[in-house]
């Protein structure tokens, strides 16, 4: 009896152990894994790989860099509506803001402007940059 009892709790505890770490994860590239150490919300580093993929095929801008304090202090906003991005207008759950830098093609100075994402089902759906009025001038 004592033998089918110890069985039991074995094959029950790897049965939760395996349950417990089974948890899906938010998927996020491998590329950006170092912000998962620094406690970066993964929305806001999905966001982060989707303006890099969309930097690069923008004829605008070639280079994009947002500071990990410029990331640790992204905004998400949880408020619904229409974001209009890269595609056009959609509805979104949230949209994700952040300070960064972007580069103009064929220029080596770099601007600061605010990054936003729409954020549809954990999916980023649209992004777009807005370069920051007000800044100070370039010193050459």
């Amino acid at each position: 009896m004592k033998s089918i009892t110890a069985l039991l709790g074995v094959f029950s505890l790897i049965w939760f152990c395996t349950s417990a770490f089974s948890q899906s994860q938010t998927d996020v590239p491998d590329d950006y894994a170092y912000l998962t150490r620094l406690h970066v919300r993964p929305t806001v580093i999905n966001c982060i790989a989707e303006l890099d993929r969309w930097i690069r095929t923008t004829s605008r801008y070639d280079m994009f860099l947002a500071p990990d304090r410029r990331v640790l202090k992204a905004k998400v906003n949880e408020d619904g509506g229409l974001f209009s991005g890269n595609n056009g207008s959609q509805q979104v759950e949230s949209t994700v803001s952040m300070r960064a830098f972007a580069r103009v093609r064929n220029r080596q100075s770099w601007m600061p402007v605010i990054a936003q994402c729409g954020v549809w089902h954990e999916h980023v759906v649209g992004v777009s940059l807005q370069q920051v009025d007000g800044q100070t001038p370039v010193v050459r």
